[in-house]
């Protein structure tokens, strides 16, 4: 519940900084597994995932800003999970609307066991709890399309990879490294 407030409490933070720094409003959908993208390892079992949550640029150029979201990711065999997630990001624009982007940040994880945990005591096995916290790493890699006006706002289109490292899923495997490959939206509505 904590986490839930800190994460209220800064998007309200963000939507106090100056006008002339936009703030949008960021959607996305994909896939997720757990490995790093390297030679021997296969991308199997990718599981859905989805974010929403709002960047705030603090540029007027919009090439710095931070992403605030909140995830929903469902896995067959870990569970699924909801997420807090700070990225901050730079983004420059290239060949007037291209737009690419690197961000890196942190957040934190609750997965929800989809069978019962037990955890041994040294002398013998308790049941656990039904749900595990871990601290999240990510590294994100973009690539968009900015300035995509109508009469409602602006779209920014984009598509992006995410690295990410779980700390505390499992004393074996820290960091437990995941693949996420994200569709999304960026939208401003329009000024009056």
């Amino acid at each position: 519940m904590k986490h839930f407030l800190l994460f209220c409490l800064s998007i309200g933070l963000l939507s106090s900084l100056s006008a002339q720094n936009q703030t949008l409003v960021d959607v996305s959908a994909g896939v997720q597994a757990f490995h790093v993208p390297l030679k021997g390892f296969s991308y199997n079992n990718p599981q859905p995932v989805v974010m929403a949550g709002v960047h705030q640029s603090f540029n007027t150029r919009q090439t710095l800003g931070l992403t605030l979201r909140i995830g929903y990711a469902r896995h067959k065999y870990q569970g699924d999970a909801l997420s807090l997630q700070a990225l901050f990001q730079y983004t420059p624009v290239v060949a007037n609307h291209l737009e690419l982007g690197i961000g890196i940040g942190g957040g934190y994880r609750w997965w929800f066991h989809p069978s019962r945990s037990v955890h041994w005591t040294g002398s013998e096995w308790k049941n656990g709890r039904a749900y595990k916290g871990v601290i999240q790493v990510p590294l994100q890699l973009s690539m968009g399309y900015r300035g995509i006006s109508t009469v409602q706002g602006e779209f920014r289109p984009y598509i992006a990879y995410q690295l990410g490292a779980h700390f505390g899923y499992t004393p074996d495997l820290t960091p437990m490294p995941t693949s996420t490959f994200l569709v999304g939206v960026k939208y401003a509505p329009k000024q009056h």
